[in-house]
């Protein structure tokens, strides 16, 4: 009977341990990730939803100046012109800025550089 016991005490002592030995490995690799985060990124790029967030808020910010559907899509789809918006972002996040200032700067950032085109190329985005 005593060694029924003892087996059992000593079945939940190492449960106990293996769980948190895994807890560990888990938050090991958590800060891991967050100490290999790529600086020139925004905390959020790995998150899908944040991500389709960040995109929509920015394209109807855009659309409201004017700026047409086919230069939005470029930024979005252009690798270099898409990681360029999202050191933007990183940076506003370094300088405190949260999510909602990220999506005005970036806003901000797509108008700066539509206006930048000369007339005669904006005539390939549907604009004169």
């Amino acid at each position: 009977m005593i060694v029924i016991v003892l087996l059992i005490i000593g079945a939940i002592v190492i449960a106990g341990i293996m769980k948190a030995q895994r807890r560990m490995a888990f938050a090991d690799g958590l800060r891991a990730q967050r100490l290999s985060r790529n600086p020139d990124q925004p905390s959020w790029i790995g998150d899908i939803f944040k991500m389709d967030t960040f995109q929509s808020f920015v394209s109807v910010k855009a659309r409201t100046h004017d700026i047409p559907e086919g230069f939005i899509r470029l930024v979005f789809h252009d690798r270099e012109l898409l990681d360029g918006m999202m050191q933007y972002a990183a940076e506003v996040e370094r300088q405190g800025g949260d999510f909602t200032a990220q999506i005005n700067g970036c806003s901000n950032l797509l108008l700066r550089s539509w206006e930048k085109i000369p007339p005669a190329g904006r005539t390939r985005f549907g604009r004169d």
